[in-house]
This record gives C-alpha cells, sequence and structure tokens, in this order.
C-alpha cells in the first residue's frame, strides 16, 4: 500500500529501458519528440531516440503515455469467499465500511461502496509497487470489488484473492466486530480438518460433475500433493516426489492418475470445463479451483476464465469471451454452494467424523 504524498519517480536508466521496448514503437517516439517541439528523421535508430528521450526532464503525462504504451492486460483474479455463522445486522456492516473508509484516508486508495437491495459492493483502486518488474513498470495499479451478500440467515463475504486486498478485508472483519460488540464465527472452504486423502479426492470429484445446470465436459490440469515427509523413501531410493502435475484431456480417467492417487497423493488444483445450454446453443465454460495451502487444503480459491461459444463446425471456438459482471457473480455462487455442499457430504460420511470447516 502506498501513503498519501508518496512520491514516484522513475531515474534515466529506467525510462531508457522503457522507451526502447518493443511495444514503443518509433511513431509513439516521434510524438513525445514533436510535443517537445523536436523533429525526427524516419532514418533514426530507435534505440538513439530513446537515448536522447531519456536525458531530457519528463512530466507525469509523459509518464503517462509510456505507461499506457506498455500496459499489459491485468489477468482476472481468482476469489475467495466465507459466510457468517453469527447473525450480524445489516446496520453495523455499513457503519464498518464507513469507518475503514475513514481509516484508509492516509493511504492512496479510492474507495466506494453501492448499496443495493440484497447486497452491498465495496469498489477499491489501490496502487502498490511489485519488485518483480522493471523499475518504471514497478507501480501497479488495480482496481477490486468486495461484495457482501445478505442471504437468508448467513452474510457471505467475496473477494479476490491477493495479499493486498486480503489485508483490507481483515480489516472489514475488525470494524465489524467492534460496531456489532461481538465476535463475528465465518465458515470458509476447508479440508483442514480431513486427514484421509480420499476425502480430498472426493471434494474435487463433487465440485467439477455438481456444479448446478452444467454437465461436465473435460479435466485439463490436475495437480496432486503428498503429505508425507518421504524420510523412508529418501533412505531407500534418495528421492521423493512431493507435488505432480498432469495436463491432458480427459485426465481423471488417465491411469497416471490412478497410480498416483494409489501412492498417497491427492488433488489440491483443478481446471476444467463444463458445458451449459444458453440460447439453445451449447457454451463451454471453464473453471478452475485450488487450495492454496496444498498440506492442509486450506484457503480455498476459485475463478471462471469464461467461456467459448459453439464453433462453426463440431468443435468450440478456441476463443475465450470474457463474462458479463452478473454472470460471473451468479457462477461464483453456485461454485461456493457446490463447495460447500461438498463438504457437508464428506463430513456426513468421513469414517473420523472431524469437521471440515475452517474458523
Amino acid at each position: 500500500m502506498i501513503k498519501k504524498g508518496s512520491l514516484y519517480c522513475a531515474s534515466d536508466k529506467a525510462l531508457n529501458d522503457a522507451l526502447r521496448q518493443h511495444k514503443m514503437t518509433k511513431t509513439a517516439l516521434h510524438e513525445l519528440m514533436y510535443s517537445r517541439g523536436m523533429l525526427v528523421s524516419n532514418e533514426l535508430d530507435k534505440e538513439d531516440i530513446a537515448l536522447h528521450l531519456s536525458r531530457i526532464n519528463h512530466d507525469y503525462f509523459d509518464h503517462a503515455l509510456i505507461s499506457e504504451k506498455l500496459a499489459t492486460s491485468s489477468r482476472k483474479e481468482k476469489h475467495q469467499s466465507k459466510k457468517t455463522t453469527t447473525q450480524v445486522s445489516r446496520e453495523s456492516i455499513e457503519e464498518a465500511i464507513k469507518q475503514l473508509i475513514d481509516n484508509r484516508q492516509d493511504f492512496e486508495d479510492e474507495i466506494t461502496h453501492t448499496v443495493h437491495q440484497n447486497s452491498i459492493e465495496i469498489d477499491v483502486t489501490y496502487s502498490y509497487l511489485d519488485y518483480n518488474k522493471s523499475e518504471f513498470k514497478q507501480l501497479v495499479k488495480k482496481d477490486a470489488t468486495i461484495s457482501i451478500e445478505f442471504l437468508n440467515d448467513e452474510i457471505c463475504i467475496r473477494n479476490p484473492d491477493n495479499e493486498y486486498i486480503g489485508i483490507f478485508c481483515e480489516e472489514l472483519l475488525d470494524e465489524i466486530e467492534k460496531e456489532s460488540n461481538q465476535e463475528v464465527q465465518y465458515r470458509k472452504i476447508s479440508l483442514s480438518g480431513t486427514t484421509d486423502p480420499r476425502d480430498k479426492i472426493r471434494f474435487f470429484e463433487h465440485l467439477i460433475s455438481n456444479i448446478d445446470g452444467f454437465d461436465l465436459y473435460n479435466v485439463s490440469d490436475v495437480t496432486v500433493f503428498h503429505p508425507d515427509s518421504g524420510e523412508e523413501n529418501k533412505e531407500k531410493l534418495g528421492t521423493f516426489v512431493k507435488k505432480a502435475s498432469l495436463n491432458g484431456d480427459g485426465i481423471f480417467e488417465s491411469g497416471e492418475l490412478k497410480d498416483l492417487f494409489k501412492k498417497g497423493f491427492y488433488i489440491y488444483k483443478v481446471s476444467w470445463a463444463s458445458t451449459k445450454m444458453v440460447d439453445n446453443e451449447p457454451r463451454l465454460y471453464l473453471f478452475h479451483a485450488q487450495f492454496n495451502d496444498p498440506e492442509f487444503c486450506s484457503d480455498f480459491s476459485y475463478l471462471v476464465k469464461g467461456y467459448r461459444p459453439k464453433g462453426e463446425k463440431s468443435d468450440f471456438s478456441k476463443q475465450t469471451k470474457p463474462l458479463t459482471k452478473v454472470e460471473d457473480i451468479q457462477l461464483m455462487r453456485r461454485i461456493e454452494t457446490c463447495a460447500y455442499s461438498a463438504l457437508d457430504e464428506i463430513k456426513a460420511t468421513s469414517s473420523g467424523g472431524q469437521s471440515n470447516e475452517q474458523p
């Protein structure tokens, strides 16, 4: 997070590196030169123009133009959700949101909230420094939406799965507890109380096959994990495999995956495709779900990547189209409902009778 008043200025080297990238065309460099009243020959090398530009002063608008040229489309983020098991009034939540906005006035966050009949949406625009990127691209600006849905006897809080928004949500939950004068308990999608690998496999089998209104089409990616320390195998063979990833078509039916199951591996990450009829035409929807902590099968996150319409031939199009906001929310709800259903089924049939929910 970045506090108000913080200054960021790219160095001459960072500017030179940015101007030399392939996305910065000669035309764009000529525009920057022309804005300073300088004309450049088309025969002049791009590197020479970039070197000259990086030596002169630049303002905010120059940086904005360069950033726009170098911008890459941000990937759609996975989401997480939790449900309250404690009764909390809507008024307490609205007051908590207002208090959180006041508390964050020292940061360069732009926070607004919109109240709907059965939900509240908090829109956050925030900036942070990503030191894994080149200097000129380290300042990253992103948008996120946190939704609070009022169900019959529960409240569902759904947010993007990233560290910054995770901290924001923790602060929000603290404010809700202060406003409601009670400790609020939450139910999360987790298998942290489950020790049987077969139950963890069953969870994902149920999830990919039972989303309401969809038929499983294909499982393309599966990642498995082995919780054993592997000390015995290390002594015998000197090696131990803890994770394995399988990619292809029909992974769930493959002999390789079944062999891994027999050795004690279980699934913690999966990508699959399911079909649904829309306006009498089939669509192929792309899903992803995983436990971010594979050892304890906790910190569940999920994503609907988009859909592919029916192609001119029998196959589906190769181009993935984005979902509308309404459809995206509807599908995330269905994933959550199916995941909780899988947890309840495992809890009811598990030999250990342990709880699969994470408070």
